[in-house]
């Protein structure tokens, strides 16, 4: 058996998965706080007293204005005001009207990946799309490898009939072209954000069901799972508590694969031009931005180079665990 403290210790003992864990922690982090740094509303607004637009709304009428619309924290509306602006002080829909030209801008101090046709920050779009994209990956892979990891689990552990039919209807569910499944989805009813989820969920549910099933078909004759059998405790007990917590490593080194292939659909599947709900900013936008403006290389080389960084982390990682989890795994299991 592995335990958590010896992936400590074998990851501190391998360099590139030690920098390769932090580097994805610290992605993962800095994608959930992203609006800290990159965002078209002030952090923090000093004027008569202290206001917090990143998490409150305000109306005009807080600032000393008659009316009760938004208010717009414009340049221009806080003259009188001490602002405390993120680091980069635009959205992924911003539009930039100060620009004197029309169409991609070039980078510049303003805008340090420039914009694109409309006029909106390409860092910003590019930040905002490679933090929907892991999100939207690892919630993929987290969601869908709890439901493969369970189906598997039982699914050893019972065998016999229980395993033949859940095999058959795995070669079933395993075979389901996932991109086309999705494109149909989208042609006829339309993706929100959650069925997007729901649907790619489906897909990848069953890729860790094989591994998890050989696994646990080995471990139930093991003497300690054979003891907790005789000794009365239910399938569940034996499952959860005895089998899981030995094997759930293995299928972990899996997780990293699984989100780069979630990334790569979204990716693929926005490129194509399908129904991706607007608030899911993703790779596949961009990219068909700098297919439009060819002129404006700024725009496929930010987003290319963000796709690729992203997949060569969750790569390596998956190597990484690899190494350490499937090439030192017990002869028992």
């Amino acid at each position: 058996m592995i335990l958590w403290k010896d992936f400590l210790h074998k990851i501190n003992q391998d360099t590139l998965g030690h920098w390769v864990v932090r580097i994805f922690l610290g992605l993962v982090i800095f994608s959930v706080t992203l609006p800290l740094f990159v965002n078209e509303k002030p952090l923090l607004v000093y004027k008569d007293r202290f206001y917090v637009p990143l998490f409150f709304t305000y109306t005009e009428k807080d600032f000393g204005g008659t009316l009760e619309l938004d208010m717009s924290f414009e340049e221009n509306t806080l003259k009188d005001a001490i602002v405390l602006y993120p680091l980069v002080p635009y959205g992924p829909d911003t539009v930039d009207y100060s620009l004197k030209k029309a169409g991609p801008q070039k980078p510049s101090l303003r805008h340090l990946l420039g914009t694109d046709e409309q006029g909106r920050d390409m860092l910003a779009r590019l930040l905002y799309a490679l933090r929907f994209s892991l999100l939207f990956g690892l919630m993929v892979a987290l969601v869908s490898g709890f439901i493969g990891i369970y189906i598997g689990l039982f699914q050893g552990y019972y065998g016999g009939g229980v395993d033949l039919l859940l095999q058959r209807i795995f070669e079933l569910w395993s075979n389901i072209p996932g991109l086309f499944f999705l494109m149909v989805l989208s042609a006829f009813f339309g993706l929100n954000q959650w069925l997007l989820i729901g649907a790619v969920i489906f897909i990848k549910s069953p890729t860790l069901i094989p591994m998890v099933r050989m696994l646990s078909l080995r471990a139930r004759s093991l003497p300690y799972v054979e003891a907790a059998c005789v000794m009365g405790q239910s399938s569940w007990v034996v499952c959860l508590r005895h089998i899981l917590p030995n094997i759930i490593v293995f299928p972990l080194a899996k997780l990293p694969f699984m989100i780069a292939h979630a990334v790569s659909i979204i990716t693929t599947l926005s490129f194509f031009g399908f129904s991706v709900p607007r608030s899911c900013l993703t790779f596949g936008e961009i990219l068909i931005q700098g297919k439009n403006h060819l002129y404006a290389p700024w725009i496929v080389l930010g987003g290319i180079g963000f796709l690729v960084g992203l997949m060569m982390i969750l790569l390596f990682l998956g190597e990484a665990l690899q190494k350490i989890f499937v090439q030192n795994m017990p002869d028992s299991l």
